[in-house]
């Protein structure tokens, strides 16, 4: 080998070394998916209702749910998605998933609000409208807590259902009485599921269970305006 081939071997060997010390380095690290920001609150509706003898059935149509939530210094009401109807003598005993909405984690859930749009009640075969005296629900959280993860609002409205007669014809009035409590963890459920309340969630209901009867009810008309006036006692 003469000394023109050396070099050369030399100079080849040089620029292979060369290429090894810049290849580009690759990364077989891994990273950690960031936990999501948001939890899932799941809103159920539970109702023991005192409704007249030979009650059938007593629907409820709802729209428009919200969570009131606290957090970081500000407060705002959320959206959540679920609307439609409930027989409330269907859930005695049991709760229906009604909505569910993406609450903000570390947050605090302190009120829940709902319209009813429309109600009728069927008694002995014959269906009637109800009358709905305040068409949004608020109701205000017994248990108001931080939530860190996915929750559940079991809310209780535990209707009383007023008859009035005016010229013999019944008019049904829907009385509510609200209360309803947090509990972490949400039911994987779809909207209009029932699912069973545990010992401590219905622990939870009763310790804010209030004693509501209503005390006199009566119907007037002036000037084609039709009053009815209830008196509840708690």
């Amino acid at each position: 080998m003469n000394k023109l081939e050396i070099a050369a071997g030399v100079i080849i060997l040089l620029l292979l070394a060369g290429a090894i010390l810049y290849m580009p380095h690759i990364s077989t690290s891994t990273t950690t998916p960031l936990a999501p920001s948001t939890g899932i609150l799941t809103f159920q509706l539970v109702d023991p209702p005192e409704v007249p003898n030979g009650t059938q059935s007593l629907v409820i149509y709802y729209s428009s749910l919200n969570a009131h939530v606290v957090g970081n210094g500000n407060s705002t009401w959320i959206s959540a998605s679920g609307s439609g109807s409930v027989n409330l003598l269907s859930i005695v005993n049991v709760s229906q998933i009604i909505g569910t909405a993406q609450i903000p984690k570390n947050s605090t859930i302190d009120m829940v609000r709902f319209n009813i749009t429309k109600a009728t009640i069927t008694i002995n075969n014959s269906t009637y409208n109800v009358t709905i005296p305040n068409q949004q629900l608020e109701v205000h959280i017994t248990n108001a807590q931080k939530v860190n993860g996915n929750a559940s609002a079991i809310i209780d409205i535990t209707p009383v259902i007023a008859t009035i007669y005016t010229n013999s014809t019944p008019i049904f009035v829907l009385v509510p009485s609200l209360r309803a409590v947090i509990v972490p963890g949400s039911q994987k459920a779809s909207v209009g599921a029932k699912v069973s309340l545990n010992e401590t969630e219905k622990a939870d209901l009763e310790e804010s269970r209030p004693n509501i009867s209503i005390s006199n009810a009566t119907i007037s008309e002036a000037n084609n305006i039709t009053s009815i006036r209830i008196g509840i006692k708690n």
